[in-house]
């Protein structure tokens, strides 16, 4: 994995981040903030870019490649989306990461370390976390959704088995 510097230009969002739609609904000075304490990481199939039980809080925004999340030793999800956000749990919650993600093809995501909300007024600050609780509420729906579907399934799939006459 290779750390590549972020030159931010205040108040310019680059045109390949412009495409994210989670940085795009930010305010300029919440934006400028969160991408003066950004890097971008180059990252490679197998490499860890976040450690499963490590104490840190910055979060990653998947621009390019995909990634799987690893609990244990058991994968559990794969997030191919550009522009997905990646560990934004730890930052909310303070907690220990729960999981792992690794690389799965080549490619780049933005780290976002969270001292860049120092420097904010309250009223960014509070309009950066607005702004994350939106995206987190939405992303945990969608897995609620799957994981709903999925139970339903298996559910579903138990009944025809127990309904299945035993053949000796």
């Amino acid at each position: 994995m290779r750390v590549i510097p972020f030159n931010h230009e205040p108040g310019r969002l680059p045109p390949t981040l412009a495409k994210v739609p989670f940085l795009a609904q930010l305010t300029g000075s919440a934006m400028d903030g969160l991408l003066s304490r950004a890097s971008v990481l180059e990252f490679f199939p197998g490499d860890v870019i976040i450690r499963e039980g490590e104490q840190s809080a910055y979060f990653c925004i998947l621009l390019k490649g995909s990634v799987r999340v690893v609990k244990g030793v058991e994968e559990v999800a794969r997030i191919e989306e550009n522009g997905a956000l990646i560990g934004e749990l730890a930052m909310l919650n303070g907690e220990a990461r729960s999981a792992s993600v690794e690389g799965l093809a080549h490619g780049f995501c933005l780290r976002v370390e969270p001292g860049f909300l120092e420097r904010l007024s309250d009223a960014d600050r509070s309009a950066f976390y607005a702004t994350l609780y939106r995206f987190v509420a939405r992303l945990l729906g969608e897995r609620l959704a799957e994981c709903t579907a999925q139970l339903a399934a298996a559910e579903k799939e138990l009944q025809n088995y127990r309904a299945a006459p035993v053949r000796l």
